[in-house]
């Protein structure tokens, strides 16, 4: 009952925020906002299955640079399209990377993620016509609804995604699938302590 208060408190806060700040007070809200969705992320996989993750910048790098790519090359300017296929491409990564990570546990994990990771790394360095290296890349900005975010009147737009995140990570684990997911290390201990 008390964790459901406190995140009800919480969505009224997000609500209200982009209506009392400044332009210039939301605008530097918004990394605070996005760092928040990606420790969400690592909760669940260190919080909740125990298992210590190091490359987990490769999946922000991956949704970041497919938006920079999709407004930049492509010319999509859709904040809808961009999202979709980030998640897309990053569920197929996660994927890829998982098939080879997801059998170890402890630090052989982690170090496997780190790998991923830094080769992630190293091909956005040494490929710099398509990512542009360690200068990065431009985004343009995106539309939403096909709306120009600079013509909204301080949209909350974050507040939605930002909450529907953390009530989908909060409310996923006790849940049969999330239940099965929980402490993978523990039954690999086991495991090996009835094979020994």
């Amino acid at each position: 009952m008390k964790g459901r208060v406190v995140l009800g408190l919480a969505l009224v806060v997000l609500l209200v925020l982009p209506l009392v700040l400044s332009p210039y007070r939301l605008l530097l809200m918004l990394p605070f906002i996005a760092y928040g969705v990606i420790l969400l992320g690592l909760n669940l996989l260190f919080g909740y299955t125990g298992l210590v993750s190091f490359g987990h910048a490769l999946f922000v790098g991956i949704g970041a640079y497919t938006g920079a790519f999709l407004t930049t090359h492509v010319g999509i300017r859709s904040l809808e399209v961009i999202v979709l296929v980030a998640a897309i491409l990053g569920a197929l990564a996660a994927g890829l990377v998982g098939l080879l990570c997801v059998r170890y546990v402890k630090i052989y994990f982690g170090m496997l993620t780190l790998a991923f990771g830094m080769v992630f790394y190293t091909f956005l360095l040494k490929f710099y016509r398509l990512t542009g290296g360690d200068e990065g890349m431009q985004v343009l900005r995106p539309l939403l609804l096909g709306l120009n975010l600079d013509a909204m009147p301080r949209p909350p737009t974050w507040s939605a995604p930002t909450t529907t995140t953390a009530w989908g990570c909060w409310s996923w684990p006790p849940r049969s699938c999330g239940a099965s997911c929980t402490r993978p290390s523990a039954s690999a201990c086991a495991r090996f302590a009835t094979i020994r």
